[in-house]
């Protein structure tokens, strides 16, 4: 079961994290970015945001356009559209890392080509 945050999307899998996390909606925010609206109580965390204007890295969600700080908030994200971070494009199990996934999909699909990159195994074993 996962526990979303009603004001920003993120999902938690332990409702204590979740309560943890609202309250950085909640609470005074006393630093404020000077290029964007974001703000924020904590020094570390404008710190952070800051590096990513600095860098420009940012994680857009496919789905909706809204864009993350981190690759594991936009994880969290992808369970409010319920889809599974490495989930498997022909039965939608679920995996821990892209590499299981992949495995998965070549020995129980025969997906030769996942990640456009041929598996020379394949060929071997097609006529």
């Amino acid at each position: 079961k996962h526990y979303t945050c009603e004001v920003c999307g993120r999902a938690f899998h332990r409702q204590p994290s979740l309560k943890r996390h609202r309250q950085i909606h909640l609470d005074t925010k006393q630093f404020a970015c000077l290029l964007c609206d974001y703000k924020s109580n904590r020094k570390h965390l404008m710190y952070k945001h800051a590096e990513h204007h600095r860098s420009g890295r940012f994680y857009s969600c496919k789905f909706c356009g809204v864009r993350f700080y981190t690759q594991m908030s936009l994880r969290s994200h992808m369970y409010t559209h319920n889809v599974t971070p490495n989930s498997c494009s022909f039965c939608r199990v679920g995996f821990s890392s892209r590499e299981r996934m992949i495995c998965h999909m070549r020995r129980v699909h025969f997906a030769c080509e996942v990640r456009d990159i041929k598996d020379t195994r394949c060929s071997e074993q097609t006529p």
